[in-house]
């Protein structure tokens, strides 16, 4: 019988307990009482009934019986997505795992209707979370047992849809009551409109994540756009 080495077994992700996680916790934190949600939020202060509100979730990565790379998450927030104790194991890092981690986390947040992706790694860490989109803000905080940094990563996402002036969804009443409700929720962040060669309206809707876009009918008609243009501000179809 052949023997498969452990550098041949396919990496897996799924989810993960928090007493499981906690132990892979102690070779980030060693010595440290681990706490499964986070007080802070992410422009600056504290709310200690974020563990009351929002669900924690955490994700491994193996290979064989090994735990090879772990992260957690929770929002923080209305729109905002808490991600914290990324871990790869040493003999792993360079071969995609915290990709799969970050992706993983983002999936969960864009499901959770939140605009930011967020954390705050150590500045040694910092790279790993640049790659993967985020960008570092604010002063970096030395730390008794850590020099870390906020990092955020923005999810949202701009559409355009064109369409003919006699369709124009801005003239239905049920459209326009559906665009009212999404901007209460926070889902709809902005809108611009523009009437280009006297036959076209183009819409521009800037929205908390992709997941959440509504852009593809005008609501309550069979009426449909006759060009659409997703996530690419530079496009000169957008109006911005």
């Amino acid at each position: 019988m052949k023997l498969v080495k452990m550098k041949d077994l396919p990496l897996e992700l799924s989810k993960i307990e928090f007493d499981d996680i906690c132990k892979v916790w102690d070779n980030l934190w060693p010595g440290q009482t681990h706490k499964s949600h986070s007080a802070m939020k992410m422009m600056g202060g504290t709310d200690y009934t974020i563990q009351d509100w929002f669900k924690w979730r955490g994700w491994k990565i193996t290979q064989g019986d090994s735990i090879v790379g772990v992260m957690a998450g929770h929002k923080s927030g209305k729109r905002e997505y808490r991600t914290r104790g990324l871990w790869v194991k040493e003999t792993h890092r360079g071969k995609g795992i915290a990709n799969k981690l970050f992706a993983i986390a983002e999936k969960q947040a864009k499901a959770e209707c939140c605009r930011y992706l967020w954390s705050y790694p150590r500045l040694q860490a910092l790279g790993a979370y640049q790659k993967a989109g985020y960008e570092s803000f604010g002063k970096p905080d030395r730390g008794k047992w850590d020099d870390c940094v906020r990092a955020k990563k923005d999810l949202s996402t701009v559409t355009t849809t064109v369409w003919n002036i006699n369709e124009n969804p801005l003239e239905n009443p049920e459209w326009l009551q559906n665009i009212d409700l999404w901007d209460e929720q926070g889902i709809l962040l902005g809108q611009n409109e523009e009437i280009r060669n006297e036959s076209f309206i183009h819409v521009t809707q800037h929205w908390v994540n992709s997941d959440y876009a509504y852009h593809k009918a005008a609501v309550g008609t069979d009426v449909f756009p006759i060009l659409e243009k997703i996530g690419d501000p530079l496009d000169p179809l957008h109006v911005l």
